[in-house]
C-alpha cells in the first residue's frame, strides 16, 4: 500500500527560492520564445520577501523606465487561495507581473489608441468594469484595463499565443490580437505605433 502524503495549506501557499526560481527560468523562457527577451526586460529584477501586510502576494513596482517584480514568499491572498484548494501558479504569477514590465517599458506602444480600442479604455485609467466571461479572461482583469491587459497577456504567454477555445469570443478576441500585435512589434524594435 502506498501512502500519498498531502502537502498542507501552509506549505502550498509558501514560495521558496528553488520555486521562484524554477517559475522565472520558464517564464523567461517563453519570453524569450515570443521575442521579448529584450535588454530593458532582462534588467526587470525579482525579489522574494518574506512577508508583508499587503493583501497582494505580487506586485510589480515600476520606477521610471524600469523597476521590479517583488514576491511575497506567504501572504493572505495565498493562504486563503490555498484553504480553499486553488492556488495561483507562480509562472502564472510571474507572467501577469511581466506583462505590467512591459507595459512600463513599452509605454508608447500601450498608451495608445490601438490600447483603448481594444481593452474599452486607457491602460491608467482606474475605472472598474463589469465582469463578463465573454468580455474578460478573469474576474479580476475587470479591475481595470491595466489588470485586464495583464491577465490576457498572462493568458498569452501560457498558451503560446493560441487562444483557448473557451474564451473565443468577439471581445478578448480583439484583446488576443492587440496583445500579438505589441508582441510583434517588440520584436521589431518599436517603441511606438505607426501613425496611419
Amino acid at each position: 500500500m502506498t501512502f500519498v502524503r498531502k502537502k498542507s495549506s501552509k506549505n502550498r501557499a509558501r514560495i521558496t527560492k528553488a520555486r521562484l526560481e524554477k517559475a522565472i527560468a520558464r517564464v523567461r523562457a517563453e519570453l524569450f520564445d515570443h521575442g521579448l527577451w529584450t535588454e530593458p526586460v532582462h534588467d526587470v529584477q525579482i525579489f522574494l520577501v518574506e512577508n508583508g501586510d499587503s493583501y497582494a502576494e505580487y506586485e510589480w513596482v515600476g520606477t521610471g523606465d524600469s523597476g521590479v517584480i517583488v514576491v511575497r514568499a506567504i501572504s493572505r491572498a495565498r493562504r486563503v487561495e490555498a484553504r480553499q484548494g486553488v492556488v495561483t501558479s507562480l509562472a502564472d504569477i510571474l507572467r501577469h507581473e511581466y506583462a505590467h514590465a512591459l507595459a512600463n517599458i513599452y509605454k508608447g506602444l500601450i498608451r495608445s489608441r490601438q490600447f483603448s480600442m481594444a481593452f474599452g479604455a486607457s491602460y491608467d485609467n482606474p475605472s472598474r468594469f463589469q465582469y463578463s466571461p465573454e468580455t474578460h479572461m478573469t474576474e479580476y482583469a475587470a479591475t481595470n484595463p491595466s489588470e485586464d491587459f495583464a491577465e490576457t497577456f498572462m493568458r498569452y504567454l501560457k498558451h503560446g499565443g493560441v487562444l483557448p477555445e473557451g474564451h473565443n469570443t468577439q471581445f478578448i478576441r480583439r484583446k488576443w490580437r492587440f496583445i500579438a500585435r505589441f508582441c510583434a512589434g517588440i520584436r521589431r524594435g518599436k517603441s511606438r505605433w505607426d501613425v496611419a
